[in-house]
């Protein structure tokens, strides 16, 4: 696909040099009969594209965000810019625009061998305009320092243009023809004069339905299509739609573009015999897609069958099988093979049960596990009916299965083992989501889902069944079924979107088949899905495709094929909370402060959550999200929680404070004495801790609103080796304990003055006063060491602990910012936010890069080091509920930006698992595996 983006700039340069000679040389002379390009299409071609109208659709796609995106992301400095040139010309001549207006163009796809290739081709409008298009070429080639060599081929003159590229080029009866493949000019030259696409009664047939009022139309040859789908889509995709090649004979498709959507509609043609899989739905009427109520909103997509009469289709999806090899004997081979364990054959007591629903669900996955989270569900009419019928068949396969193996010890041995993973009657998986019981069923017949639905449904064996409200629910692992269990009985479900919700809107109201595809959940997976050409151009624009927010197919059975009906659309809203979200957590109120990853010393492998809410209650998260417990705290925490072992046992508690008290609490939510130790005075910054010697007498600093910082001991106690007497002014951040050539130095800062103090609270340096910008001070060990932080100006100053000091311009805005000092590999770096601009700058004030975000940064930046040892910085834009992750040359990470509203945390909730962001986003904890 990308050979042919390329060559196809110069054979548009080309059409537009010829298009305003055109134009300049149009006169009264004698016309051409009608003679339409598509009698140089070759009869095998699987797709062609028809614009009817080239300056309309010039001007379509020189605006707006979906094509400034589609110019990105086909990262083809090759085509766009070539449309943008022919438009210029176009521009230039207005007087010829009436001329212009009704020009045809045509592009094959086609193939030579096993490699794409593209015609292009239009009618002359007469004689004129026909000779005089070598000359036109002649001096574009000059113009370009390309050569132009020539050989003869029938009655025709075949030209070669050998420049960057080399095309291949004909001008013959009315015609001209350029592509990138000689074969494929020779063979369209010869189409000129044998029955061409025009003499086809099938194809007329549906070139007769095309919309007048269409920007352009696409025309498929099933037959022919699959090696160019093959091209283009991965087989992670191709397995979730019908066979292509099988689908229809034609199928023809008007498209209508808008600034932020594309819509397609138009008619799949039936092949001769009916042998088509549109056939299948010949008998049904469409109806209303409901499972969007049973799909979790974190889905990558769904591919749905509507179906209204399901004994109906069973008929004529077999009359569908029975044309095509050996498939319809496979499928009822199979179907014996399983109905001897139910009273009736399986599809007879099925009808008397089926919904007219029937949904594949690719859930959110990973490059780890490709196939996990993939569901098939079925809607059902009579759910214990149903599980009575299907867990009793599967109590007489293991029966049945455990007696034929008995002569075998070493399989019988196999089947105990998987016995004994179950529960006492070997086929049920007990467990209890929010409170209520549910079981999972091992099911032994592999590959029901595509015998009850067809092999649409192939992709999910089905290993595993469970029942839940209307829906019959299969699933590969036991934990995929326990996963969407929690997800659609917990709400978090598809039809909840907001963005989904407008998209819907666009869609028919009914139909019998619905595929959707949320091409921003599938970004962390493109590669998987497309072409590797097409995935690295998106990968590099992946702050451009996560615009785009999903692409819809539906389609309905009509007499001789079926309706279609496709859309594309960009996102309305920001990528919303539960998108993408691994889990998601409930507070009673929004988040109070950022989220933290802390320590559970009874497992140490798997980390646990802490978090406050506004209402200031304090919660303990497991690393599923499950609530483990939560308290009242007498008001906000300032600053970060300490987990400190202040029994000198092993065990963890944490540490913190409010306004008020300095608190300590165990894992299991109690106060350990001798706290909450009463301050004072009101705190004006979080508490700190230190332990000097390593040996567990920890120290706690806080500074209060009396000016003074205070120092507490493990009895909670002043410490009585602190003397610092001196009149602070308000301490806002943490004071911060640093060692360095054998000496300590306590070290905070106020308004106006960094304080440099040993133990005790003496001054070790006289330092020199300026406005502090209220940034945390950091440590930096450039030249002489020092505490680094701004002034209200923006000016990097150095307090070094000698008492000398430097500044250092950075030229950003003097308003209020943040600061934020860093190591980056070996490297001190500084990054300034102001307002939506971020930047990062070395430690000699040479700027790394500047960022503008889309709405004002309102968190303090934080550097995170990932796991794969890169540090990145993590920005937070509330207004618009989206969070960042840059690495050091600003590059977005990759899936980002996610949803969030709150300073976020990056850690791994499990040893060996990949690292997790947990973040707050409108009210709720969410939880995002970041790869």
């Amino acid at each position: 696909m990308r050979k042919i983006i390329l060559w196809s700039s110069i054979a548009v340069v080309v059409i537009a040099g010829a298009l305003t000679a055109m134009l300049l040389l149009r006169q009264h002379n004698e016309e051409f009969s009608e003679n339409s390009a598509f009698k140089a299409v070759p009869l095998h071609t699987p797709l062609v594209i028809d614009i009817t109208d080239i300056e309309a659709f010039l001007r379509k796609t020189q605006k707006g965000p979906l094509f400034d995106g589609i110019r990105k992301l086909a990262d083809a400095g090759s085509l766009w810019p070539s449309l943008d040139s022919l438009a210029a010309i176009l521009r230039r001549e207005k007087a010829f625009e009436d001329i212009v207006g009704n020009r045809e163009l045509l592009a094959a796809i086609t193939f030579v061998g096993k490699e794409p290739c593209c015609l292009m081709s239009f009618s002359f409008h007469n004689r004129k305009e026909q000779a005089a298009m070598p000359e036109i070429i002649e001096k574009l080639a000059l113009q370009k320092g390309a050569k132009i060599s020539r050989k003869s081929y029938n009655d025709a003159e075949i030209c070669t243009w050998n420049g960057h590229q080399t095309l291949y080029y004909a001008i013959h009866n009315g015609m001209f023809i350029i592509g990138d493949h000689l074969l494929s000019v020779e063979e369209s030259l010869r189409q000129l004069t044998a029955s061409s696409l025009l003499d086809d009664g099938q194809f007329m047939k549906l070139y007769r339905t095309i919309s007048s009022s269409s920007d352009m139309n696409v025309f498929i040859q099933h037959e022919h299509i699959e090696p160019l789908f093959n091209k283009i889509m991965a087989s992670e995709i191709r397995t979730f739609l019908p066979a292509v090649e099988q689908f229809a004979n034609r199928t023809e498709l008007d498209f209508t573009l808008k600034e932020e959507e594309i819509f397609m509609a138009g008619f799949s043609q039936d092949g001769v015999g009916d042998n088509s899989f549109v056939q299948s739905f010949a008998q049904q009427t469409p109806e209303k897609f409901t499972l969007d109520a049973a799909v979790p909103a974190t889905a990558l997509g769904f591919a749905g069958f509507c179906i209204s009469d399901f004994a109906a289709f069973q008929s004529d999806y077999a009359g569908f099988l029975k044309k095509h090899s050996g498939a319809f004997y496979e499928r009822e081979a199979a179907l014996k093979s399983i109905d001897r364990f139910f009273p009736k054959p399986v599809m007879t007591l099925f009808n008397d049960v089926a919904g007219k629903n029937y949904a594949l669900i690719m859930g959110m996955t990973s490059h780890s596990e490709p196939t996990a989270n993939r569901l098939f569900v079925a809607e059902i009419t009579d759910r214990k009916t149903t599980e009575t019928l299907f867990i009793t068949a599967t109590e007489k396969y293991l029966a049945a299965t455990e007696k034929s193996l008995t002569a075998d010890k070493s399989k019988l041995q196999q089947l105990r083992a998987f016995q004994n993973k179950w529960s006492k009657d070997s086929a049920r998986y007990e467990l209890t989501l929010h409170g209520k019981p549910y079981v999972i069923h091992r099911f032994p017949f592999a590959g029901f889902p595509a015998l009850l639905a067809g092999k649409t449904f192939a992709s999910v064996q089905g290993n595993y069944v469970c029942f839940y409200d209307r829906y019959m629910i299969f699933g590969d692992r036991p934990d995929d079924v326990k996963q969407y269990l929690d997800e659609v009985i917990t709400g978090r479900t598809l039809n909840k979107s907001g963005n989904f919700q407008q998209f819907n809107k666009q869609m028919l109201s009914k139909s019998s088949f619905f595929f959707f595809l949320n091409l921003r959940n599938m970004l962390p997976l493109v590669d998987r899905f497309l072409d590797a050409s097409l995935a690295e151009a998106i990968k590099n624009h992946e702050d451009v495709a996560r615009q785009f927010y999903g692409f819809g197919w539906q389609f309905s059975g009509a007499e001789g094929g079926a309706l279609n009906n496709m859309y594309v659309r960009m996102a309305s809203e920001p990528q919303e909370e539960a998108t993408a979200a691994l889990w998601q957590f409930k507070p009673d109120a929004p988040l109070a402060i950022c989220p933290q990853i802390v320590v559970n010393h009874n497992d140490k492998a798997n980390r646990e959550i802490l978090l406050q809410d506004t209402q200031n209650q304090l919660y303990l998260a497991g690393r599923d999200g499950a609530l483990r417990w939560k308290i009242k705290l007498p008001g906000k925490l300032m600053g970060a929680v300490h987990q400190i072992d202040f029994l000198r046992n092993g065990k963890l508690q944490f540490l913190c404070n409010t306004s008020d008290y300095i608190l300590l609490i165990d894992r299991n939510g109690a106060p350990v004495k001798p706290f909450p130790i009463k301050l004072k005075a009101p705190a004006t910054n979080g508490v700190a801790v230190f332990d000097y010697e390593r040996k567990r007498d920890y120290r706690f600093f806080v500074a209060c609103a009396d000016h003074k910082i205070y120092s507490y001991d493990r009895s909670g106690a002043p410490v009585s080796g602190w003397k610092f007497s001196g009149k602070t002014g308000t301490v806002s951040n943490p004071v911060r304990h640093i060692s360095l050539d054998r000496k300590d130095y306590i070290v905070f800062a106020d308004e106006n003055r960094t304080w440099i103090l040993d133990r005790q609270g003496n001054s070790r340096a006289d330092t020199k006063p300026f406005a502090h910008s209220g940034n945390s001070l950091y440590l930096t060990t450039v030249a002489a060491p020092g505490m680094v932080t701004t002034d209200n100006k923006g000016v990097v100053n150095i307090t070094h602990f000698d008492g000398q000091h430097t500044a250092l311009e950075l030229g950003v805005p003097a308003r209020p910012h943040w600061f934020v000092a860093a190591i980056f590999g070996q490297r001190l770096l500084y990054i300034v936010a102001v307002d939506r601009k971020l930047w990062l700058f070395d430690a000699q004030g040479k700027k790394q890069f500047e960022h503008t975000f889309n709405s004002a940064i309102t968190e303090k930046p934080t550097v995170y080091t990932l796991k794969s040892g890169e540090q990145e910085i993590g920005v937070v834009c509330g207004d618009k509920r989206q969070i960042y992750l840059l690495n050091e040359k600003g590059a977005v990470h990759r899936g980002f930006p996610l949803s969030g509203d709150t300073p976020f945390a990056i850690g791994g909730l499990s040893d060996g698992a990949p690292q997790c962001l947990i973040t707050g986003s409108n009210g709720a904890l969410l939880t995002y595996k970041v790869e």
